[in-house]
């Protein structure tokens, strides 16, 4: 790995058994899960870089992570979760026959969601299965909890956004864009639900205005979708040039003009905002992870060049090291050059 500006700190690095789908961070910062597309699941034990693995779903891997009790949860392709803690199984939960890419926690830590073909299903923290939101028109994406509310949670599809909250039957509200959406994100603040879609655009919605707004011209679809901690910038990867959206004031991001970041040579693929900061690390099909800090400057404040392109960033919860993963399966965990 080759770096320039700031120097990184490399804490860890190593070799999954296919291109790396998928980070989870335990919230001690101190062990974190990557998921490759097939093969085993690793876990990684820091300082002492020790290495545990998870038996794999063949060819259809979900993203592990931690659940609020420090068990590895573990979604895969035969359409279960599976809960291991201490190399010892204490769970399992069947959700349906499709593949089951990831699992989601509400702020709260008292429910968690996975979609299953068209439906989105929810859980209590014991596995207890307490809603099924269905009757969206084709299987669900992605998917996200409201951060303000931990009992409201987005989905999207062909159809855009449709919001569902837990007790009740009918979603309480629903965005079509008139096109596939593919990405979803909510702001900390409740704010702005924003969708990434196939059309080469994104499409926010302001909660407090009961206001759609939409933003096309991005060279590629968009690939990621991040919001900063305070709720005021969102950053979108569609093409090389990573673009920044204001979304403070009463209006947003409606009629301003965007911050690009320029840097990378390719199409950027992962954006991921520090999670005390204003620092935004991204990465690209150029092999390439940049870290900007917005406070200062859209010029990068340090950079690297990896062994294949960037598959997913993930922050660690103390936001002092942040890992990245490729498509030749090889992740890294780096320190903050500055840390």
């Amino acid at each position: 790995m080759k770096s320039s500006e700031k120097k990184i700190k490399v804490v860890a690095a190593g070799q999954a058994d296919d291109w790396v789908a998928g980070l989870g961070w335990h919230g001690s910062s101190s062990r974190i899960l990557v998921s490759p597309a097939s093969g085993n699941t690793v876990e990684l034990t820091l300082p002492q870089n020790d290495i545990k693995t998870f038996r794999g779903y063949g060819l259809n891997n979900g993203t592990a992570l931690y659940a609020p009790d420090g068990s590895v949860c573990l979604p895969g392709g035969d359409g279960k979760i599976r809960f291991v803690k201490e190399g010892v199984p204490v769970g399992e939960t069947a959700v349906g026959k499709g593949w089951i890419t990831s699992v989601r926690w509400s702020q709260n830590e008292q429910f968690f969601a996975t979609a299953s073909g068209k439906s989105l299903r929810v859980f209590d923290s014991r596995s207890k299965e307490i809603a099924e939101f269905s009757g969206h028109k084709s299987s669900v994406c992605d998917f996200c909890w409201n951060p303000a509310n931990p009992i409201q949670i987005a989905a999207v599809g062909d159809g855009g956004a449709t919001m569902w909250q837990i007790g009740e039957v009918a979603p309480f509200a629903r965005f079509d864009w008139g096109g596939a959406s593919v990405l979803v994100a909510w702001s900390r603040d409740g704010r702005w639900l924003v969708t990434g879609d196939l059309t080469s655009s994104v499409h926010l919605f302001d909660f407090t205005r009961n206001h759609p707004l939409h933003i096309q011209g991005y060279e590629t679809k968009v690939r990621s979708l991040s919001f900063d901690r305070e709720s005021e910038k969102l950053a979108t990867a569609g093409g090389p040039s990573v673009v920044v959206w204001d979304c403070t004031g009463e209006q947003g991001p409606e009629g301003s003009v965007p911050l690009q970041l320029e840097g990378h040579e390719a199409d950027c693929s992962v954006v991921r905002f520090h999670p005390q900061s204003a620092i935004l690390a991204t990465g690209g099909q150029d092999c390439r992870f940049l870290l900007y800090d917005l406070s200062v400057s859209k010029e990068p404040i340090s950079g690297a060049t990896l062994s294949a392109p960037v598959t997913c960033i993930e922050w660690a919860p103390d936001g002092k090291k942040f890992a990245i993963g490729c498509e030749d399966g090889r992740y890294h965990i780096l320190q903050l050059p500055f840390s």
